[in-house]
């Protein structure tokens, strides 16, 4: 997290609440939380984007912008986080959802 006073402090994304684990359904365009969790947090995503073996999400919410860059061949992401005056990078892995039954 870094502030736009140039002070940056590292820790887990949970530290600015941010869940640990996310679902990303393209087909639903939404983010969410998993059952896991015990949260019930649902966010939908206004622009996605699928361009030379990446996929490109962004949306708004609460104050806050978001974009994850992830690449689709090995599930690598990289995500930013933006609001006012305090910017946060994110680094994870994607895997595929479980098949439905």
């Amino acid at each position: 997290m870094c502030g736009d006073d140039g002070d940056c402090e590292t820790a887990v994304p949970w530290t600015w609440n941010i869940p640990q684990f996310i679902e990303i359904d393209l087909a639903g365009k939404k983010l969410a939380t998993t059952k896991a969790s015990g949260e019930n947090r649902q966010t939908p995503i206004e622009t996605m984007k699928r361009e030379e073996g990446w996929i490109f999400v962004q949306g708004i919410e609460g104050g806050r912008a978001f974009s994850f860059a992830i690449e689709e061949a090995t599930g690598l992401m990289s995500v930013a986080v933006a609001r006012r005056g305090l910017t946060i990078s994110v680094f994870g892995s994607c895997t595929p959802a479980p098949a439905a039954r």
